[in-house]
C-alpha cells in the first residue's frame, strides 16, 4: 500500500508543481528540482495520516460517538483529504527541503480539521422525517 501511495503522492506532485511553472522531472518517485533528488519514500507515502485518521474514525463509529452514516462519508473524506495534504506537503518539500517536518504535522492538522468540520456539517442536516 505504501509503495502505491508514494508513486500517487510523487505524481500528483510532480504535475501539480509543473503546471505552477517549476521546473521539476520525475523518475519512479523521487522528484529533481534545483538539483536536488527528492524521494518521496513509503515513510512520506501518507499512509500515517490514512491509517490514523481512518483508525480513529472507526473507533468512534464503535464507541458511537459518530453514527454508521457518517462514519462512511468521514472515510471517504478522510481519505481523500489525506491523499490531497500529503501532496501539499510533498510540494511545500520539493519546494523548500527544510519545512518537511512542520508541513507534516499541518497536514495531518488539516486532515483532522477537515473530517471534523464534516462531521459537524453532517450533525447540521436534519435526520428524514423530522421537522424543524
Amino acid at each position: 500500500m505504501t509503495s502505491v501511495l508514494a508513486h500517487i503522492s510523487a505524481a500528483l506532485t510532480a504535475a501539480i508543481l509543473q503546471s505552477a511553472g517549476f521546473a521539476v522531472a520525475r523518475h519512479g518517485t523521487v522528484i529533481l528540482h534545483g538539483g536536488r533528488a527528492i524521494a518521496v519514500v513509503a515513510e512520506c507515502s501518507g499512509a500515517r495520516s490514512l491509517i490514523a485518521i481512518t483508525g480513529v474514525i472507526l473507533l468512534a463509529c464503535l464507541l458511537g460517538w459518530i453514527r454508521r452514516s457518517h462514519a462512511i462519508w468521514l472515510l471517504a473524506v478522510g481519505m481523500v483529504a489525506s491523499v490531497a495534504c500529503n501532496v501539499a506537503r510533498c510540494c511545500v518539500t520539493v519546494l523548500w527541503p527544510g519545512l518537511h517536518d512542520i508541513a507534516g504535522y499541518i497536514a495531518f492538522a488539516t486532515v483532522l480539521a477537515t473530517v471534523l468540520a464534516t462531521d459537524a456539517h453532517l450533525s447540521l442536516k436534519p435526520r428524514k422525517g423530522t421537522t424543524q
